[in-house]
C-alpha cells in the first residue's frame, strides 16, 4: 500500500502503516538524511522567522528610541544610560545560565515564557504609565527599571532558544531570524519618527506618541506567542527538522514535537544514541567565532545597513563560509579604531556616516555567515547548544561596550571632582565654572599660563579666558598640546565654548572604542547637573 505522512513528505511501502512513536524509536540509529526537496512550509517558516526575530528585539529597541520622553520625566537620572546597564547584566547573566543547561531546558516552553515575558514588560510600560498621568518620580522609574530587567531575561530566554532552535534547520531560517532583529532596530527609528510627527502639535503630544509606540511593539509581542505556540511548530518543514533532531538525541525539542501531534518515546535500550559534544568542547572548537565582539551602534544609519547585510548571505556567491577567511576578515574590524579616530579628527560628517554604513554592513554579514556556518557538521543537540553558546559571547561583547561607555562618565566625574577642589584650594581668583547645552569650561578673570597642578594640566585659551584641563599622562607633551590648542582655536567662533571640543579631539580615540550614545561633554555636562556653579 502507499503510506502517506502528515509531515508534509511521502514515500512507497509495501508495510503497513505504523505509528509515530514507532518511527522514532527506530530512527535512533539512523544516520540524518537530507531534507526532500518538496517539502511544504518552507516560505512560511522564513516568512515566521523574520517576525519572531523582529519581536526579539522590538520591546528593548523601543525603551531606546522613546528615550527622549523618559529623559523629560527623569532628567536627573540619566535613563539611557541606566536602563542600558540594568537591562544587559540581566540579559547575559540569565544567558550563561540558560547556555549552561540548555540541553535539560525545554526549547518551546523557554522560547514561549520568553515571548511572553516581553509581553507583559511592554504592556506593563503602559499601564505604569497612564496609573500615574505621565508623571516622574524615584518610584516610577524604579519600576521602569524592573520591567527593562524582564526585557533582559526575556531576551535570554527568546535569542538564545530560536538560535539554538534553528541551528539545526535550513540556513535560511536563522539567516531570516537575525535580519528580523536588524530589522527591529531599523523599524522602530522610522516608525518612532513617525509616531512623534503625527503628534508633534498636539497637546501633550509626546506622551501620546510614545503610548502608541509602546501598544505598536505590544501587539508584535503578542503576535510573536501565537505565531511560535500555534504556527511554526506545526510546519511540516520544521517538524521534519525536529523529527531529525530528536533521532540524533536532542531531548530539547520533545514538546514542541508532542504540540504538532507527535508523541515521542526513548529509543530501545540496545539503541546506541549519536555522543554529542560538551559545550566546553563545543566552546573550544568554535573559539574563533564565539570570541568576536560585535559593538552596539545605535544610530539609524548602522542599523539599516546592518539590515541590509543580512541579506546578502542569500546571495550563494557572495556568502563566506571559509573559517579561516571569517576568521581574518572579522578580526580585521579592529581597523575601525584607527579609521574612526582618524574620521573624527580630520574627517567630516559625510566620512563618518559612510563608515558607520560600513561598520553595519559588516556586523551584518558576519553576524549572519558565522551563525549559519558554525553549525554545519554538528549533530541535533551540538548545534542547540552551540548556538546558545554564541549568543552568550555576542551578548557579552555587546555587555563589554557597555561598560566602557560608564567607565570613562566615572572617570570624567572624577577628574571634574578633582579640578574642583585645586582651584578651590590653590587658586586665589574668582573661578566660575559655565555649563551650557553641550559645553563646559572655567572662566578666569585674567589669563593663565600653562602650569602643572597635582596631575591635570591646565592650558590657557587667552583670548577667551577659557582654560582646558586634561590629565597630564595622557601621552601628549605640553609642547604638542600648545601646537595643536594653535591648530584648532581659529576653527571655532569666540561665542562656543569651545574648550571641550579641543578637549574631545585628544578623546576622540576613547570616544570612539567606547561608541556611546551622547559625547563626552555632554557626559560631563550631566554628571554635574547645574547651569553654573562658584568655587
Amino acid at each position: 500500500m502507499v503510506a502517506k505522512w502528515g509531515w508534509g513528505f511521502g514515500y512507497t511501502d509495501e508495510a503497513p502503516l505504523r505509528k509515530p512513536v514507532e518511527i522514532v524509536a527506530s530512527m535512533a540509529a539512523v544516520a540524518p538524511i537530507e531534507a526532500p526537496v518538496k517539502l511544504e512550509g518552507r516560505f512560511k517558516a522564513i516568512v515566521v522567522c523574520w517576525i519572531l526575530g523582529f519581536g526579539t528585539l522590538v520591546s528593548w529597541n523601543s525603551m531606546l528610541t522613546i528615550g527622549d520622553y523618559y529623559y523629560k520625566l527623569f532628567p536627573d537620572y540619566h535613563p539611557s544610560r541606566v536602563l542600558t546597564l540594568v537591562y544587559q547584566p540581566f540579559a547575559i547573566g540569565t544567558m550563561v545560565i540558560l547556555a549552561y543547561n540548555e540541553s535539560k531546558i525545554d526549547t518551546r516552553k523557554r522560547n514561549i515564557t520568553g515571548y511572553i515575558l516581553f509581553f507583559l514588560c511592554t504592556l506593563a510600560l503602559i499601564v505604569i504609565d497612564l496609573a500615574t498621568s505621565g508623571k516622574g518620580g524615584i518610584g516610577n522609574y524604579i519600576a521602569i527599571c524592573v520591567f527593562v530587567a524582564g526585557f533582559g531575561v526575556a531576551e535570554a530566554h527568546v535569542q538564545g532558544g530560536m538560535v539554538g532552535d534553528l541551528a539545526f534547520m535550513k540556513p535560511e531560517f536563522i539567516q531570516s531570524f537575525l535580519a528580523g532583529l536588524a530589522a527591529s532596530g531599523a523599524l522602530t527609528s522610522g516608525l518612532r519618527l513617525i509616531t512623534k510627527a503625527a503628534f508633534d502639535k498636539s497637546s501633550n503630544g509626546l506622551r501620546k506618541g510614545t503610548m502608541l509606540f509602546l501598544a505598536i511593539s505590544t501587539f508584535f509581542e503578542f503576535l510573536c506567542i501565537f505565531l511560535y505556540s500555534f504556527v511554526f511548530g506545526k510546519l511540516p518543514i520544521v517538524k521534519y527538522y525536529r523529527m531529525n533532531a530528536a533521532r540524533e538525541g536532542s531531548k530539547t525539542v520533545a514538546s514542541d514535537l508532542a504540540a504538532a501531534g507527535i508523541q515521542t518515546e526513548a529509543a530501545d535500550n540496545d539503541t546506541k544514541l549519536p555522543d554529542r559534544l560538551s559545550s566546553k568542547q563545543l566552546l573550544f572548537k568554535n573559539i574563533d567565532y564565539a570570541m568576536d565582539l560585535y559593538p552596539l551602534v545605535l544610530i539609524s544609519v548602522y542599523n539599516v545597513w546592518d539590515l541590509i547585510a543580512r541579506y546578502i548571505p542569500l546571495i550563494e556567491f557572495l556568502k563566506m563560509e571559509s573559517r579561516k577567511g571569517l576568521m581574518i576578515a572579522i578580526l580585521s574590524r579592529f581597523l575601525f579604531i584607527p579609521a574612526f579616530y582618524f574620521t573624527a579628527k580630520y574627517g567630516d560628517q559625510g566620512w563618518m556616516i559612510m563608515l558607520i554604513s560600513f561598520l553595519g554592513l559588516t556586523n551584518g554579514y558576519f553576524t549572519v555567515c558565522v551563525m549559519t556556518v558554525a553549525p554545519k557538521g554538528c549533530t541535533g543537540p551540538e548545534a542547540n547548544a552551540l548556538g546558545n553558546l554564541l549568543v552568550v559571547f555576542l551578548l557579552g561583547g555587546i555587555f563589554m561596550g557597555v561598560a566602557l561607555d560608564w567607565l570613562w562618565i566615572i572617570v570624567l566625574t572624577i577628574w571634574i571632582s578633582k579640578i574642583k577642589y585645586l582651584w578651590s584650594g590653590s587658586s586665589k581668583r574668582k573661578t566660575n565654572l559655565h555649563c551650557c547645552k553641550d559645553h563646559i569650561f572655567m572662566e578666569l578673570e585674567r589669563p593663565t599660563s600653562i602650569v602643572e597642578l597635582k596631575g591635570l594640566t591646565i592650558v590657557d585659551l587667552s583670548q577667551n579666558n577659557l582654560i582646558g584641563v586634561l590629565p597630564s599622562r595622557i601621552g601628549v607633551s605640553l609642547k604638542k598640546l600648545v601646537s595643536m590648542f594653535h591648530r584648532i582655536i581659529p576653527m571655532f567662533s569666540s561665542q562656543m565654548g569651545f574648550v571641550m571640543q579641543v578637549a574631545s579631539q585628544v578623546l576622540a580615540f576613547i570616544k570612539t572604542v567606547s561608541m556611546g550614545q551622547y559625547s563626552i561633554y555632554t557626559s560631563i555636562a550631566n554628571c554635574l547637573n547645574l547651569e553654573r556653579l562658584e568655587l
